[in-house]
C-alpha cells in the first residue's frame, strides 16, 4: 500500500467527520434563527419547542449514532459493521466475542503470510489494539487500530524493526482486503483479472481471498451483511459490503485454476497445514532463493495431508510467479522423501493427488 493510496482514503474518512461538524453548525444556526424570529410572549417557549423539535431529534441522532461512528472510522484502520437479526437488538455476548476474536485472528493470519513469519515469531503475535462500539440501532460496529502506531503512516513509525515489519504487513493486509472487496460484483462485470492486477502476488492474493471468504456472513448466525469501513478503505460512493453470496463468489475464485503458470518440481519441508482451506506452506526450499511457497491440494486428500506436517517432500504442479519467483502452487503430486520422526523409515512414498 503506497503512502498516497493510504492518504487519499484517510482524507475521505476525515471529510465525513468534517461534514458532520458542518451539519451540526448548520442545525445550531437554524435553531438560533428560529428563537430570534419568535416574539417573546407567554407561548414562545412552546412554539420554539414545536418548531425546533425536528432539529433536536436530528442533533440527538448525530450525537448518539453518527458522530461516534465517524470518529471510530476516522481512528480505526478497519471497521466491520454487522447487520442482521442477530445484532439488531441485544447481541449475545458469545456472538460478539466470536466476531471480535474471529476478525483479529483473520487479520493476524493474513498479516503473518505477508510478513513471511515463522511459527515462533507468530506466537509473539501482532499488537492489534481493539475498539468496540455497539449501537442499539444500526447493528454492531467493531473497529481495529494497528498496534502502537495508530493513525500514522508505517514509513514514519518510530517502532523497532520487528514491530514496524508487523505493522507494515497489517497495513498491506487491510489494503489487500480492500482491493478484493472493491472488485467484487455480482454480474458479468466481476473480474478476477482486476483482483490479480491490484494484488499481483499470488501468495498474498490467495491468503487475502481466504480472509475475505471467512469474513463473509453465512446467514446461519443471524448476520445478513458485513460492511467494511475505516480510514484505509475506499469510499467514492461505493459501499464495501459482504453478503452470503459474496462467499460463493470468493469460493469460485479460490477454486479456479491459475491463468498464468509454469510446471514446476520443488523440494522443501511442509511446515504448516490448513485442512479447512486445503493449503500448506512449503519452506526451506532446495535450489531456490525463496523462503517459502503456498500450496493447495484437493479435498479428497485431507486425511493424507493431516500426517505430512514437518515432512520433507517433492511437489509437482502448476506454479504462479511473482517477479519471476514461484509464490503459489496447485499441487498435482507429492513425493514423500522423509517423514517426521519417529516414522523416518517410510521413505520415497509417492502420492497421486488426482
Amino acid at each position: 500500500m503506497t503512502a498516497t493510496h493510504s492518504k487519499s482514503k484517510m482524507v475521505a474518512s476525515k471529510l465525513w467527520t468534517s461534514d458532520l461538524r458542518e451539519t451540526l453548525r448548520t442545525i445550531h444556526y437554524q435553531i438560533a434563527n428560529i428563537i430570534n424570529n419568535i416574539a417573546e410572549d407567554d407561548d414562545s417557549d412552546e412554539i420554539v419547542g414545536l418548531l425546533c423539535q425536528p432539529y433536536f431529534d436530528r442533533l440527538e441522532r448525530i450525537y448518539s449514532q453518527e458522530m461516534p461512528l465517524a470518529r471510530s472510522i476516522e481512528t480505526s484502520d478497519i471497521v466491520l459493521h454487522f447487520e442482521g437479526p442477530g445484532v439488531s437488538d441485544s447481541p449475545k455476548a458469545s456472538l460478539i466475542s466470536s466476531l471480535i476474536i474471529g476478525l483479529r485472528n483473520e487479520l493476524s493470519s493474513l498479516s503473518n503470510v505477508i510478513a513471511g513469519h515463522r511459527l515462533p515469531e507468530r506466537k509473539a503475535g501482532f499488537d492489534l489494539d481493539l475498539e468496540l462500539s455497539s449501537f442499539a440501532q444500526g447493528g454492531l460496529y467493531i473497529g481495529y487500530a494497528i498496534g502502537n502506531n495508530v493513525g500514522t503512516n508505517p514509513d514514519q513509525s518510530s517502532l523497532d524493526g520487528f514491530d514496524k515489519k508487523n505493522n507494515e504487513a497489517t497495513y498491506r493486509a487491510i489494503d489487500a482486503i480492500n482491493s478484493i472487496v472493491s472488485c467484487m460484483r455480482y454480474d458479468s462485470r466481476s473480474s478476477y483479472g482486476d483482483i490479480c492486477e491490484r494484488v499481483p502476488d499470488p501468495r498474498v492474493r490467495d491468503a487475502a481471498l481466504l480472509t475475505v471468504k471467512n469474513l463473509c456472513p453465512t446467514g446461519r448466525r443471524g448476520l445478513d451483511s458485513v460492511d467494511l469501513l475505516g480510514k484505509h478503505f475506499e469510499s467514492a460512493g461505493q459501499r464495501l459490503r459482504l453478503i452470503p453470496k459474496s462467499r460463493e463468489l470468493v469460493a469460485n475464485w479460490l477454486n479456479r485454476p491459475p491463468s498464468c503458470y509454469i510446471n514446476k518440481t520443488i523440494k522443501g519441508w511442509i511446515r504448516e497445514i490448513d485442512l479447512d482451506a486445503r493449503r500448506f506452506e512449503l519452506r526451506r526450499i532446495d535450489d531456490y532463493l525463496i523462503q517459502d511457497i503456498r500450496c493447495t491440494f484437493p479435498e479428497k486428500q485431507d486425511s493424507v495431508m493431516a500426517h505430512l506436517l514437518d515432512a520433507y517432500v517433492e511437489v509437482k504442479g502448476s506454479a504462479e510467479l511473482a517477479d519471476g519467483t514461484p509464490r503459489f502452487m496447485t499441487v498435482d503430486e507429492i513425493k514423500i522423501i522423509r517423514l517426521r520422526p519417529p516414522i523416518e523409515s517410510v521413505e520415497q512414498l509417492t502420492i497421486s493427488l488426482h
